[in-house]
């Protein structure tokens, strides 16, 4: 064992004792569960790349299930940030020197921590504080996995264990997302015991919950992990990352959220016509798949085709029932906010986090609170064109990053979906303070960081060939 471990190890120890002291005052469950997260410090002390992928994995599968679930009056969702947290902080000391180095992606996170910095004053003049406290640690702890993740992995079985965790989480929350979909929309199923699988929408359409407790954030989130298992399956080279894409795009459409399928469209029209459409078979291919979907609907069961096409209507309003779709009336409510409270202090530094919500609620016929549905017009509420303009810097220099990629067709496949998503799940929805949606981005996009940064792993890291390939190759076949 060398010094440096051991040491860790020795640390690991002490803290353990330590709590132990401490928890021995207290119930037999806390005791437990003390000691519990007192291994779960030491692993981050030890292995700070795989324990956190685990962890944040586990998080995002059972999310859903903690928001059902309240400590005191608050939901367990929110109570178990701090278990994240702290083996993050300790990661993120465990790497110090390696997150110091030289990186492709520096830029971009030089521009995003700068973003999370001044955000800091949209607290200090945010209309509620506590919860713009809340809203405020997700970007915190979003910033953390970026660096870490993209900077922080030491060698490739961190590596290995970062990929085959995320998508190991792609697949359980496409799963049971369609198997949300399925119990509600075919059985009538939308509880299984206190867990909630699936909301009644207007229009009597029922949507999944998915794992993160939300339709919205759990296409958002199937998309993103979309994007990131279209990456590895480029350099495994095999057919289950290809059958794993599948069910996270059927995943993302029984969402039936409109955003993220209008996302996976654009992005696909994008790939067709930058890259398919200068193949030979090109045209060919893309009205084969078009065909494909129509008979795929046509052979869906009338209560699927009810709930799809229940979900296409009143893409805008201003009346309480055009409300699920009325983000028109939101902006409107939110221009007439703005209109009636700007000056030059708040134009530099906006009005706070979260301040939409409130002049949707003061200027809309809605009489409610919402959000903006709208990244780039909440930036500028809660933190004015300062933060505004660092949003739009940062959004440029990541398509700039992904244009350093040096393979034609994987470069054309990123920039597509990073596109459709800086275009349409930005502009249509809020992912600046959510933990499912931005999150998993910056999870995505570390991944892309540390590909340019350690293209050497991604280009040699095949699966094993199988034996036929192996006689093929050795001309023993």
């Amino acid at each position: 064992m060398n010094k440096n471990k051991f040491t860790t190890i020795t640390i690991g120890i002490i803290v353990a004792i330590i709590l132990g002291v401490f928890t021995s005052f207290l119930r037999a469950s806390l005791v437990f569960g003390g000691a519990f997260y007192v291994l779960i410090i030491t692993l981050s002390i030890i292995e700070p790349i795989k324990t956190n992928a685990i962890l944040i994995s586990i998080w995002f599968i059972i999310k859903g299930t903690l928001t059902t679930i309240n400590i005191g009056e608050v939901p367990a969702s929110q109570a178990v940030i701090p278990v994240i947290v702290i083996p993050l902080a300790i990661a993120i000391i465990v790497r110090g020197k390696l997150l110091l180095k030289k990186s492709e992606g520096n830029k971009v996170i030089l521009i995003y921590g700068i973003l999370v910095i001044f955000t800091f004053l949209g607290v200090v003049i945010a209309p509620i504080k506590q919860e713009a406290v809340v809203i405020y640690s997700r970007v915190i702890i979003g910033f953390m996995y970026l660096l870490l993740f993209s900077k922080g992995i030491a060698h490739n079985k961190e590596r290995t264990v970062l990929i085959y965790s995320i998508v190991t989480l792609a697949m359980v929350s496409a799963i049971i997302t369609i198997l949300g979909f399925v119990l509600s929309t075919m059985f009538g199923i939308d509880k299984i015991g206190n867990i909630i699988i699936a909301v009644r929408y207007y229009g009597n359409v029922y949507r999944p919950a998915g794992t993160t407790g939300g339709a919205v954030t759990a296409g958002i989130l199937l998309y993103t992990l979309y994007i990131y298992v279209l990456f590895v399956q480029n350099f495994k080279k095999n057919k289950k990352y290809s059958f794993f894409i599948i069910i996270l795009i059927i995943g993302g459409f029984v969402t039936l959220t409109r955003t993220v399928i209008l996302s996976f469209l654009s992005a696909w029209l994008l790939i067709y016509l930058f890259y398919y459409a200068k193949q030979k078979k090109g045209l060919k291919l893309f009205i084969s798949a078009g065909i494909i979907a129509v008979l795929v609907f046509l052979v869906m069961p009338e209560e699927v085709k009810i709930s799809v096409m229940n979900r296409f209507v009143d893409f805008s309003g201003n009346n309480i029932e055009d409300f699920g779709a009325g983000r028109v009336g939101i902006w409107n409510a939110i221009f007439l906010g703005v209109k009636n409270n700007l000056n030059i202090f708040s134009f530099m530094h906006g009005f706070g986090i979260d301040a939409a919500r409130h002049f949707v609620m003061q200027y809309s016929t809605f009489l409610i609170e919402d959000a903006t549905h709208n990244d780039y017009m909440d930036m500028f509420i809660s933190s004015g064109f300062i933060g505004f303009s660092l949003m739009l810097l940062w959004v440029f220099n990541i398509i700039k990053l992904i244009g350093k990629i040096t393979e034609e067709k994987l470069k054309i496949f990123v920039m597509s979906n990073f596109a459709a998503y800086f275009l349409i799940v930005m502009m249509l929805s809020n992912t600046n303070y959510s933990t499912e949606a931005r999150w998993s981005f910056l999870i995505v996009l570390s991944l892309f960081i540390d590909y340019l940064d350690n293209k050497q792993f991604y280009i040699i890291r095949q699966e094993k060939p199988s034996k036929r390939d192996y006689l093929v190759k050795t001309n023993k076949f």
